[in-house]
């Protein structure tokens, strides 16, 4: 029996695409100054926490616009920008980061996100499942985004925001890897029972360091979100029809 696959159309593919690199790269400069923090001088710090904040900001985003169907031409348009930082700042810091896209994927993204000029507006059309997905990266991107906001802003390195840089760590790779499992067209039932346990750990991290993260000035899900998505998650089981 041939596996259940559901390959998302070109558009999601870019966007999906762009929000792995950018989700991959903050895993990355999280990591760097979680496990080499007496390695990385002050303004090299700085640098990969002012990029973080940017890279995750872009992929929350990236999925909003997905869900709000906005014109591809302008998905296509800021997916390009993004995909252009992304490459302009891999280009001063790769040597210094471990596991981050390669140069081919961010040129791919870049360049194909480019050609505006070709979009097809029904590319915005999302099945329900892909709109669903998006909605968990955003939620999650929106956690991580104030994090690293607060993060940046501080300008320095404490062990409740050590604390904090490891959870935005857990939360860019979960978002990394629910837009793997969306390019891959890895059947959707596994794909929810990923989903679930991601939308578990960010409500468990929210009940736990809600005050302190908002602490930021930044928007977060809401506990009345969280528990929408689950619902969703646990009990949607529509078969999703594969645009065009």
């Amino acid at each position: 029996m041939l596996a259940e696959k559901n390959d998302p159309p070109p558009l999601a593919t870019l966007q999906l695409g762009a929000i792995r690199a950018l989700s991959q790269t903050v895993e990355a400069t999280g990591n760097r100054l979680w496990l080499d923090s007496r390695t990385v001088d002050t303004e090299q710090a700085q640098a990969l926490r002012d990029f973080a904040a940017k890279a995750i900001e872009s992929v929350a985003c990236i999925a909003r616009a997905g869900i709000e169907e906005t014109p591809a031409a302008l998905q296509r348009l800021d997916l390009a920008l993004a995909a252009q930082s992304l490459d302009e700042f891999l280009s001063g810091h790769r040597l210094g980061l471990r596991s981050v896209p390669c140069d081919d994927v961010v040129s791919w993204l870049r360049d194909v996100a480019r050609e505006g000029e070709r979009a097809d507006e029904a590319e915005t059309r999302l099945t329900p499942f892909a709109a669903f997905t998006l909605e968990v990266i955003h939620a999650l991107a929106q956690t991580v985004a104030a994090i690293a906001s607060l993060l940046a802003s501080s300008g320095r390195h404490t062990a409740p925001q050590g604390q904090l840089t490891q959870l935005s760590i857990r939360l860019a790779d979960r978002i990394e890897h629910i837009a793997q499992y969306a390019l891959e067209g890895l059947a959707e039932r596994h794909q929810r029972r990923y989903i679930i346990a991601d939308l578990e750990m960010l409500s468990f991290a929210l009940q736990t360091s809600r005050a302190i993260i908002a602490g930021g000035g930044r928007d977060l899900p809401s506990d009345e979100q969280i528990s929408r998505l689950l619902e969703q998650a646990v009990t949607c089981r529509e078969p999703i029809v594969s645009a065009g």
